[in-house]
């Protein structure tokens, strides 16, 4: 290593690259991160409310780092999504359960994507909007209808 792409670390001593500093401070990342993993371990709490108030004033960095993080990693979350899904079948089954549920109840667009793409063969992708709003429009009658003989029923006991 030449002396101009270096730097001494003025905590430990040792003399590395420019990369393995931050932009400021004579402190190289390792030894920043030790004396933060130290500061935890002494005070976890206070460093916790510390990040968190961080990430409530900076909401676009906090989205910024997770995005970034995200180019690099995406094999990384998809991988432990499945391992996460697998090791709870029934939280996973409840929780898919509910939300297909608010997705009928709400008619939501892919719920009506959904019926639409599997009652006329048409691919899921390429449903006209046109045929979601008919298929919408069919199941808001169909459920009037329903609630009128509920309504008869109650006013004739």
């Amino acid at each position: 290593m030449s002396d101009a792409a270096t730097k001494t670390c003025s905590k430990c001593g040792d003399v590395k690259a420019f990369d393995a500093f931050k932009k400021i401070g004579m402190q190289c990342k390792s030894c920043l991160n030790e004396m933060a993993r130290k500061r935890y371990e002494i005070n976890p709490e206070r460093v916790a409310a510390n990040s968190k108030k961080w990430r409530q004033a900076n909401p676009e960095k906090v989205i910024a780092n997770y995005l970034k993080w995200e180019q690099g990693n995406r094999d990384k979350r998809v991988a432990k999504q499945k391992e996460w899904a697998i090791k709870n079948r029934r939280k996973r089954a409840q929780q898919q359960s509910k939300r297909d549920g608010l997705l009928r109840k709400n008619l939501a667009e892919s719920y009506l994507r959904n019926i639409v793409s599997r009652t006329t063969g048409i691919e899921y992708a390429v449903v006209p909007q046109a045929l979601i709003e008919v298929k919408r429009k069919h199941l808001q009658i169909l459920r009037k209808l329903k609630e009128k003989p509920n309504e008869q029923q109650s006013k004739n006991p």
